[in-house]
């Protein structure tokens, strides 16, 4: 009889462990994906300016005339150096299309594609809304 439930205890963990397993696709692989596409739940918009700040987490703030935005999501260094595209430095004038997605402590523009000096650097993928130099490095 011990062996009997100590077989069906076993069973029942070896079943519990495979339901855990999902579809195949790891959790931070799923989860990377999600907050990914809540990027684009939010509206477009399109901000043209001077570059007036570089903030922390790669936030960029411009000036439009009319107020100051910040934008974040602009990539790392070597993103902009790979592509050839100079990255955005204070007084450059650019042209920013952004998500812009409500966080719980407000509304935030994340970079979707950034024009400086004629050249636009598209900056997430358009499907999922992860940013195209996530893995880049490892590829």
């Amino acid at each position: 009889m011990k062996r009997l439930s100590f077989m069906i205890v076993l069973l029942l963990v070896m079943v519990s462990l495979t339901a855990n397993a999902g579809n195949g696709t790891p959790k931070q692989e799923q989860t990377r994906y999600n907050a990914c596409s809540n990027i684009l739940s939010g509206a477009l918009a399109t901000f043209t300016g001077s570059v007036v700040g570089i903030g922390n987490h790669d936030g960029l703030v411009i000036d439009t005339g009319n107020s100051q935005v910040t934008i974040y999501g602009i990539g790392p260094e070597w993103y902009w150096e790979d592509k050839e595209v100079g990255r955005p430095e204070i007084g450059d004038v650019v042209k920013v299309v952004a998500y812009a997605v409500l966080f719980s402590d407000g509304t935030r523009y994340v970079a979707s594609a950034i024009t400086i000096g004629g050249e636009t650097l598209i900056l997430r993928d358009t499907n999922t809304g992860c940013p195209l130099w996530r893995g880049a490095r490892n590829r």
